[in-house]
Protein backbone atom coordinates (compact mmCIF):
# COMPACT_ATOMS: atom_id res chain seq x y z
CA UNK A 1 0.00 0.00 0.00
CA UNK A 2 1.04 3.29 -1.02
CA UNK A 3 -0.21 6.91 -1.55
CA UNK A 4 -0.91 7.44 -5.18
CA UNK A 5 -3.22 10.74 -4.82
CA UNK A 6 -0.43 11.94 -7.66
CA UNK A 7 -1.64 9.37 -9.76
CA UNK A 8 -5.17 10.50 -10.40
CA UNK A 9 -3.84 14.15 -11.47
CA UNK A 10 -1.51 12.79 -14.01
CA UNK A 11 -4.44 10.65 -15.54
CA UNK A 12 -7.20 13.26 -16.06
CA UNK A 13 -4.32 15.66 -16.90
CA UNK A 14 -2.98 13.31 -19.85
CA UNK A 15 -6.17 11.95 -21.34
CA UNK A 16 -7.07 15.38 -22.24
CA UNK A 17 -4.64 15.87 -24.29
CA UNK A 18 -5.23 12.98 -27.16
CA UNK A 19 -8.97 13.87 -26.64
CA UNK A 20 -8.77 17.25 -27.08
CA UNK A 21 -6.72 16.46 -30.92
CA UNK A 22 -9.18 14.01 -31.37
CA UNK A 23 -12.43 16.73 -31.31
CA UNK A 24 -10.21 19.45 -32.51
CA UNK A 25 -9.54 16.99 -35.74
CA UNK A 26 -13.56 15.71 -35.92
CA UNK A 27 -14.68 19.26 -35.38
CA UNK A 28 -12.99 20.20 -38.47
CA UNK A 29 -13.92 17.34 -40.62
CA UNK A 30 -17.76 18.24 -40.24
CA UNK A 31 -17.52 21.15 -42.38
CA UNK A 32 -14.75 19.65 -44.85
CA UNK A 33 -16.65 17.07 -46.76
CA UNK A 34 -17.71 17.44 -50.38
CA UNK A 35 -21.55 17.64 -50.93
CA UNK A 36 -23.16 14.87 -52.99
CA UNK A 37 -24.21 15.65 -56.69
CA UNK A 38 -26.75 14.69 -58.40
CA UNK A 39 -24.72 11.87 -59.86
CA UNK A 40 -23.64 10.41 -56.47
CA UNK A 41 -24.18 6.57 -56.30
CA UNK A 42 -25.56 4.69 -53.04
CA UNK A 43 -22.63 3.33 -52.07
CA UNK A 44 -21.28 6.54 -51.95
CA UNK A 45 -24.16 8.24 -49.57
CA UNK A 46 -23.62 5.30 -47.65
CA UNK A 47 -19.96 5.89 -46.98
CA UNK A 48 -20.85 9.75 -46.64
CA UNK A 49 -23.65 9.03 -43.87
CA UNK A 50 -21.28 6.57 -41.75
CA UNK A 51 -18.53 9.39 -41.87
CA UNK A 52 -20.66 11.66 -40.67
CA UNK A 53 -22.16 10.22 -37.80
CA UNK A 54 -18.94 8.31 -36.42
CA UNK A 55 -17.16 11.76 -36.69
CA UNK A 56 -20.00 13.44 -34.90
CA UNK A 57 -20.46 10.66 -31.75
CA UNK A 58 -15.57 11.34 -31.98
CA UNK A 59 -16.07 14.74 -31.76
CA UNK A 60 -19.23 14.18 -28.34
CA UNK A 61 -17.30 11.69 -27.08
CA UNK A 62 -13.58 13.83 -27.32
CA UNK A 63 -15.61 16.43 -25.57
CA UNK A 64 -17.21 15.10 -22.63
CA UNK A 65 -13.92 13.47 -22.38
CA UNK A 66 -11.93 16.83 -21.90
CA UNK A 67 -15.09 17.98 -19.85
CA UNK A 68 -15.19 14.88 -17.40
CA UNK A 69 -11.81 14.75 -16.78
CA UNK A 70 -11.38 18.64 -16.03
CA UNK A 71 -13.97 18.49 -14.02
CA UNK A 72 -12.42 15.24 -12.20
CA UNK A 73 -8.90 17.28 -12.05
CA UNK A 74 -10.86 19.81 -10.43
CA UNK A 75 -12.34 17.69 -7.32
CA UNK A 76 -9.22 16.18 -6.98
CA UNK A 77 -7.66 18.95 -5.14
CA UNK A 78 -10.68 18.97 -2.99
CA UNK A 79 -8.63 15.66 -1.32
CA UNK A 80 -12.17 14.44 0.29
CA UNK A 81 -10.59 11.04 -0.19
CA UNK A 82 -8.39 8.05 0.71
CA UNK A 83 -5.11 8.10 -1.17
CA UNK A 84 -3.93 4.79 0.38
CA UNK A 85 -4.28 1.90 -2.42
CA UNK A 86 -2.67 -0.94 -3.92
CA UNK A 87 -2.02 1.17 -7.19
CA UNK A 88 -3.08 4.11 -8.71
CA UNK A 89 -5.34 2.34 -11.33
CA UNK A 90 -7.21 0.89 -8.23
CA UNK A 91 -7.39 4.21 -6.82
CA UNK A 92 -8.95 5.73 -9.80
CA UNK A 93 -11.55 2.81 -9.67
CA UNK A 94 -12.34 3.02 -5.93
CA UNK A 95 -12.21 7.06 -5.29
CA UNK A 96 -13.33 8.16 -9.00
CA UNK A 97 -15.18 5.69 -10.36
CA UNK A 98 -17.47 7.11 -12.01
CA UNK A 99 -15.06 9.74 -13.75
CA UNK A 100 -12.88 7.06 -14.47
CA UNK A 101 -15.00 4.98 -16.13
CA UNK A 102 -16.23 7.22 -17.80
CA UNK A 103 -13.47 9.02 -19.27
CA UNK A 104 -11.87 5.91 -20.44
CA UNK A 105 -15.05 4.48 -22.24
CA UNK A 106 -15.35 8.11 -23.99
CA UNK A 107 -11.67 7.88 -25.20
CA UNK A 108 -11.50 4.78 -26.40
CA UNK A 109 -15.04 4.86 -28.15
CA UNK A 110 -14.34 8.23 -29.43
CA UNK A 111 -10.81 6.95 -30.96
CA UNK A 112 -12.71 4.18 -32.48
CA UNK A 113 -15.13 6.49 -33.94
CA UNK A 114 -12.54 8.53 -35.36
CA UNK A 115 -10.63 5.68 -37.70
CA UNK A 116 -13.61 4.11 -38.82
CA UNK A 117 -14.88 8.03 -40.13
CA UNK A 118 -11.28 7.91 -40.96
CA UNK A 119 -12.02 5.03 -43.45
CA UNK A 120 -14.92 6.01 -44.97
CA UNK A 121 -13.73 9.48 -46.02
CA UNK A 122 -11.21 8.03 -47.82
CA UNK A 123 -13.83 5.39 -49.72
CA UNK A 124 -16.01 8.50 -50.31
CA UNK A 125 -13.62 11.26 -51.35
CA UNK A 126 -11.70 9.07 -53.90
CA UNK A 127 -14.79 7.03 -54.95
CA UNK A 128 -13.41 3.65 -54.02
CA UNK A 129 -16.08 1.60 -54.58
CA UNK A 130 -17.86 3.93 -57.24
CA UNK A 131 -20.25 1.59 -59.78
CA UNK A 132 -19.58 3.56 -62.63
CA UNK A 133 -18.11 1.90 -65.85
CA UNK A 134 -14.23 3.90 -65.43
CA UNK A 135 -11.37 2.26 -67.21
CA UNK A 136 -9.89 1.92 -63.87
CA UNK A 137 -12.86 1.02 -61.84
CA UNK A 138 -11.17 -2.81 -61.13
CA UNK A 139 -8.13 -0.75 -59.83
CA UNK A 140 -10.10 1.54 -57.60
CA UNK A 141 -11.76 -1.91 -56.18
CA UNK A 142 -8.31 -3.57 -55.18
CA UNK A 143 -7.44 -0.02 -53.36
CA UNK A 144 -10.58 0.53 -51.62
CA UNK A 145 -10.34 -2.86 -50.25
CA UNK A 146 -6.75 -2.44 -49.47
CA UNK A 147 -7.92 0.52 -47.43
CA UNK A 148 -10.32 -1.27 -45.71
CA UNK A 149 -8.10 -4.47 -44.76
CA UNK A 150 -5.56 -1.71 -43.41
CA UNK A 151 -8.01 0.26 -41.37
CA UNK A 152 -9.79 -2.88 -40.00
CA UNK A 153 -6.40 -4.35 -39.02
CA UNK A 154 -5.50 -1.00 -37.18
CA UNK A 155 -9.23 -1.06 -35.41
CA UNK A 156 -8.84 -4.89 -34.46
CA UNK A 157 -5.12 -4.36 -33.12
CA UNK A 158 -6.03 -1.21 -30.96
CA UNK A 159 -9.70 -3.11 -29.66
CA UNK A 160 -7.03 -6.49 -28.79
CA UNK A 161 -4.74 -3.68 -26.83
CA UNK A 162 -7.07 -1.92 -25.34
CA UNK A 163 -9.33 -4.80 -23.90
CA UNK A 164 -5.73 -6.13 -22.29
CA UNK A 165 -5.54 -3.04 -19.99
CA UNK A 166 -9.12 -3.04 -19.35
CA UNK A 167 -7.83 -4.45 -15.74
CA UNK A 168 -10.89 -4.40 -14.13
CA UNK A 169 -13.62 -5.54 -16.89
CA UNK A 170 -12.92 -8.58 -19.49
CA UNK A 171 -14.37 -6.70 -22.26
CA UNK A 172 -15.20 -3.16 -23.56
CA UNK A 173 -18.68 -4.61 -23.60
CA UNK A 174 -18.70 -5.14 -19.88
CA UNK A 175 -17.02 -2.01 -19.31
CA UNK A 176 -19.95 -0.47 -21.03
CA UNK A 177 -22.31 -2.23 -19.22
CA UNK A 178 -20.96 -1.26 -16.28
CA UNK A 179 -21.04 2.40 -17.40
CA UNK A 180 -24.34 2.26 -17.83
CA UNK A 181 -25.10 1.26 -14.34
CA UNK A 182 -23.11 3.74 -13.00
CA UNK A 183 -25.21 6.70 -15.26
CA UNK A 184 -28.37 5.04 -13.56
CA UNK A 185 -26.85 5.14 -10.01
CA UNK A 186 -25.48 8.65 -11.42
CA UNK A 187 -29.18 10.17 -11.95
CA UNK A 188 -29.94 10.11 -8.05
CA UNK A 189 -31.79 13.47 -6.91
CA UNK A 190 -28.56 13.41 -4.44
CA UNK A 191 -27.62 16.65 -6.12
CA UNK A 192 -30.10 19.06 -8.29
CA UNK A 193 -29.32 18.08 -12.20
CA UNK A 194 -27.93 14.69 -11.04
CA UNK A 195 -30.69 12.82 -13.03
CA UNK A 196 -30.11 14.48 -16.39
CA UNK A 197 -27.02 12.00 -16.74
CA UNK A 198 -30.69 9.86 -17.44
CA UNK A 199 -32.24 12.41 -19.89
CA UNK A 200 -28.12 12.07 -22.00
CA UNK A 201 -28.13 8.53 -21.52
CA UNK A 202 -31.38 8.11 -23.07
CA UNK A 203 -31.34 10.43 -25.93
CA UNK A 204 -27.74 9.44 -26.65
CA UNK A 205 -29.40 5.34 -27.48
CA UNK A 206 -31.92 6.82 -29.30
CA UNK A 207 -29.85 8.93 -31.59
CA UNK A 208 -28.10 5.90 -32.43
CA UNK A 209 -31.31 3.99 -33.05
CA UNK A 210 -32.35 7.05 -35.35
CA UNK A 211 -29.15 7.19 -37.66
CA UNK A 212 -28.99 3.77 -38.02
CA UNK A 213 -32.42 3.24 -39.40
CA UNK A 214 -31.48 6.32 -41.46
CA UNK A 215 -28.07 4.66 -42.62
CA UNK A 216 -30.32 1.56 -43.05
CA UNK A 217 -33.42 2.91 -45.53
CA UNK A 218 -31.40 5.63 -47.55
CA UNK A 219 -29.47 3.94 -50.06
CA UNK A 220 -32.33 2.00 -51.06
CA UNK A 221 -33.77 5.12 -52.29
CA UNK A 222 -33.11 5.33 -56.09
CA UNK A 223 -30.82 8.21 -57.13
CA UNK A 224 -32.55 11.48 -58.33
CA UNK A 225 -29.41 12.19 -61.48
CA UNK A 226 -30.31 8.24 -62.03
CA UNK A 227 -33.98 8.84 -62.59
CA UNK A 228 -32.93 12.28 -65.23
CA UNK A 229 -30.68 10.38 -66.89
CA UNK A 230 -33.16 7.06 -67.64
CA UNK A 231 -35.84 9.92 -68.42
CA UNK A 232 -33.17 11.56 -71.11
CA UNK A 233 -32.41 8.54 -72.56
CA UNK A 234 -36.14 7.70 -73.11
Amino acid sequence: LADHASAVGQYFGSVRVPSSFIAGASFAGLFTVKAPSEQTERIENLHRYIYHFCIIVAFLLAINTVMVSTAAYTKNLHGDFDPISTSGYMLLKREFEYEFTMTRWSFIVALLSFLVATANRILYEFKLFSLRPTPNRQRRRIIGTAVCLLMSSLIFHLLAFLNSTLICWNSLADMTIDLLKLIVKKGSWKKPLEPLSLVAATTGIGSIIYAFLFIKDEPAQPIQGSKRQHHRKK
